[in-house]
């Protein structure tokens, strides 16, 4: 599969994420008991780029400790100066139930990612990543939430918004 053909994919995959959890109306108020989480933001890499990530997670497994893991994909498109790339890649994160503000979804975890980058120059390279992240996303609504990420995978810093489907 080229470059090309890899990010339209990619994009396909995040438009119909977002198509499909946008229209949901029906959710409880925690991560923890929900099936799906989908959303989008924006990130900051550090050498002067401008990501866009995709995410989709899953509750899974029952409660262990104080909170449940959730596993999932991440995809990125970053637009540096100079080069493109596209990653894409699986995630695994453990939330902390925090009882006292049920809307508060605090994580930490781990993702593997492989990246394909192109330079304006002709050049282009793959190569794969292991990233660490912690986060925390809050629920607005049952349905919508606001989520900060920081760490080293997809990028330093990504705001953005989360779907409950």
């Amino acid at each position: 599969m080229t470059y090309k053909q890899t990010k339209n994919l990619l994009l396909l995959v995040l438009f119909f994420c977002l198509g499909y959890a946008i229209p949901q109306a029906e959710a409880q108020s925690l991560f923890l008991r929900k099936g799906m989480i989908a959303g989008a933001g924006l990130g900051l890499d550090g050498f002067g780029g401008l990501p866009i990530v995709g995410q989709l997670e899953f509750g899974v497994g029952p409660k262990i400790g104080i909170g449940r893991f959730g596993v999932g994909a991440l995809a990125g498109i970053y637009f540096n100066p100079g080069a493109t790339a596209v990653m894409v890649g699986g995630q695994g994160n453990y939330h902390f139930d925090i009882p006292t503000v049920p809307e508060l979804d605090l994580y930490a975890g781990l993702n593997l990612l492989i990246g394909f980058a192109g330079s304006r120059f002709g050049g282009s390279s793959t190569g794969v990543g292991l990233g660490l992240n912690v986060g925390a996303r809050y629920f607005f609504t049952p349905l919508v939430a606001g989520f900060l990420r920081l760490g080293w995978g997809l990028s330093i810093a990504t705001i953005g918004i989360d779907f409950a489907m």
